[in-house]
């Protein structure tokens, strides 16, 4: 089985013929059939007059009916195995003009011998052609002529006693039974052939389905011998390995289809894989990614089915291939393999600044808790020391510069506080303390630490409280 032009023409040759054959089977079922009557009623007619001559025979007449019978027989035997011709039918025509005549020639049976002189020539038309038909009546009339002109010149013998044409029954009777057999086989025969030639047709039509599959799949289809050789593919083997046609690759190996040696990889995995699958049970199949070279110098992926394949003995005769390509998807699966490796080392890149952020946060925090310790110890020094200087006798100008340094003092611990409590709040671990203040002395405090500042840039800051404003509060003043 090839998958080409060629064997595509072939077939419908084939299939014409086929068709031929049905057509010219069924244009001779008709004259078959009128054959097999023909004969019937040429048998039980020569039957019947047999029995007649066969009363008024004696021993001698029955001796050359034999013979004559014999004699007819064999000639029709004889013509039967002349090949290429319906020739056997020569016996029953001849012997039944015989035999006719000398029945016509009877005064008794003029009206059947006018009847099968129309039949007998019609008959040698039908079977032998128009030729042959016509040289049959033409001697059915001289026939004709002789019997009207024999009481003429013999008129003593113008009646031919029965005993006479009884010679000829045996032989007509005879050949009658040797042409219905063989007629009736050779419908029988036709008719085999007919069944054999529409399942030839099925056969056909599904090779053709098959073969049409075949040529216009992109996988690649590749059927070989024991031997590992090509017995059939199709074009898609061919445009991978760069063939014009698959024809180019009947009867070749795959090392000698890429034109390397046979123990090349990957040319020798894909025959070890071949010869393992011969060796699977019906139904079985190896399954391999296999990487093809192109004829272009690129490298095609392909997804190989390999199985064994049996004939209708169940004989192991060779091994199928059914490649799918799968290139796209194997690179569409190395593209996403890279890119998964990217993002592990984005993860880890991640994770590594994270740890160092966390690292940094840890050193603020320290420096932070540091820095408010060294910084706390002698602000409250300096707060501390300016209460107890309240406490004494001071002058009012003494007292307001003591005061004022007392307040700087304490919003600059308020701010270092807050400083801390941000750090608290970064790290979550920053916690609201609730207690009660005067709002009117809170934003006093405000304006005596911003004082400084604001007359430096020529500023005025004034804190205004609407009437009706609670100024005792609950929370945390910070």
């Amino acid at each position: 089985m090839n998958w080409d032009k060629k064997g595509t023409a072939v077939q419908r040759q084939n299939e014409t013929n086929s068709e031929a054959r049905i057509m010219n089977a069924s244009a001779r079922s008709l004259r078959d059939h009128l054959s097999l009557v023909i004969c019937l009623l040429a048998f039980f007619y020569g039957m019947t007059y047999g029995m007649l001559a066969l009363r008024n025979a004696q021993a001698t007449l029955a001796t050359a009916d034999f013979a004559t019978g014999f004699i007819f027989a064999g000639f029709a035997l004889w013509i039967l195995k002349r090949p290429g011709m319906p020739l056997q039918r020569y016996g029953l025509i001849f012997t039944a003009m015989a035999f006719f005549y000398f029945l016509f020639l009877s005064e008794a049976s003029r009206t059947s011998g006018y009847i099968w002189s129309i039949l007998i020539p019609t008959a040698s038309m039908l079977y032998l052609g128009a030729k042959v038909g016509a040289i049959t009546s033409v001697t059915y009339l001289a026939l004709l002529l002789g019997a009207y002109a024999w009481p003429a010149y013999y008129p003593s013998s113008a009646q031919i006693p029965v005993a006479l044409f009884g010679r000829f029954v045996g032989a007509y009777i005879m050949s009658g039974a040797i042409a219905f057999v063989y007629e009736r086989s050779r419908l029988r025969a036709e008719a085999v052939i007919r069944k054999e030639v529409q399942e030839k047709d099925r056969l056909f039509a599904r090779l053709s389905e098959i073969q049409s599959a075949a040529e216009n799949s992109n996988d690649i289809i590749v059927v070989k011998d024991l031997d590992l050789k090509v017995k059939a593919t199709n074009a898609a083997f061919a445009r991978i390995t760069g063939h014009q046609a698959p024809e180019a690759m009947i009867g070749k190996t795959d090392a000698e289809i890429f034109g390397v040696s046979p123990d090349t990889e990957p040319i020798q995995t894909y025959m070890d894989d071949e010869r393992r699958a011969q060796t699977l049970k019906r139904g079985e199949f190896i399954l391999r990614e296999e990487a093809v070279p192109a004829v272009d110098g690129s490298v095609r992926y392909v997804l190989t089915k390999k199985y064994p394949i049996f004939n209708h003995q169940d004989e192991l005769i060779g091994t199928g291939n059914i490649s799918t390509d799968i290139t796209e998807r194997k690179r569409s699966e190395e593209k996403l393999l890279a890119m998964n490796e990217r993002l592990k080392a984005t993860t880890v890149r991640a994770n590594t600044m994270a740890a160092e952020a966390r690292s940094a946060n840890m050193a603020k925090s320290e420096f932070m808790a540091s820095m408010s310790h060294e910084i706390r110890t002698p602000l409250n020094g300096v707060v501390g020391i300016t209460e107890l200087l309240l406490n004494t006798p001071l002058s009012e100008n003494q007292r307001h510069y003591i005061e004022l340094i007392h307040s700087s003092g304490s919003t600059l611990r308020t701010l270092i506080n807050d400083i801390l409590d941000f750090a608290s709040i970064e790290e979550r671990k920053f916690q609201f303390d609730a207690i009660d203040f005067d709002l009117r002395h809170l934003m006093t405090e405000l304006a005596i630490t911003m004082q400084r500042k604001t007359k430096a840039k020529g500023l005025e800051l004034a804190t205004v409280i609407a009437l009706g404003t609670p100024t005792a509060l609950h929370g945390d003043p910070a």
